[in-house]
């Protein structure tokens, strides 16, 4: 490596508002992520959190909550990965931009990348927003580590709960 390298690298390293991912792209995190905006989607997504189902206690004459219910369980299995994966988006779209890429990696506005998206019938937003928010997902992310770098710390700058950044880094772990 040289001295110029070592020294970039040291700047990385040093300054809190990037994020260097293993592909190698540096996302900056924006400190303005509107809090309205990540708000206005976990209130959309609660209203989708399935209602815990009831069974009659005949012996205690009350009706108690079932949460052991296996419909309700893969119900509120399917529900958290949405939420997940909604939060992940939102942090992603709202709390970062492109600060550096690898030399000869896809940029979002290349259609090279698209393909095996198309392939797989992965539906994206055509708009440059979406284009940017589906290449940080399927091209600059590489790892459960790198998405979970990113929510982390769009999480901390946004200052979304701690529990809510978990929640959406869990559904990536490995």
């Amino acid at each position: 490596m040289g001295a110029v390298e070592a020294v970039q690298n040291t700047k990385k390293a040093q300054d809190p508002n990037l994020i260097e991912l293993s592909s190698g792209v540096v996302l900056r995190l924006l400190g303005d992520v509107d809090p309205m905006t990540l708000m206005d989607v976990m209130s959309r997504l609660e209203e989708g959190r399935p209602k815990v189902p009831t069974v009659f206690i005949k012996a205690l004459g009350r009706h108690e909550q079932n949460t052991e219910d296996p419909d309700y369980q893969a119900r509120l299995s399917s529900w958290s990965t949405r939420y997940a994966l909604e939060m992940a988006n939102a942090l992603i779209l709202l709390g970062t931009e492109i600060k550096s890429t690898p030399r000869g990696f896809p940029k979002p506005s290349d259609d090279n990348w698209l393909a095996k998206l198309r392939v797989l019938k992965i539906d994206y937003d055509e708009s440059p927003e979406g284009r940017y928010l589906a290449w940080v997902k399927h091209v600059a992310i590489k790892s459960a580590e790198d998405m979970n770098k990113v929510t982390s710390a769009v999480g901390r700058v946004a200052g979304v709960s701690e529990a809510d950044v978990e929640v959406a880094s869990e559904s990536f772990q490995d």
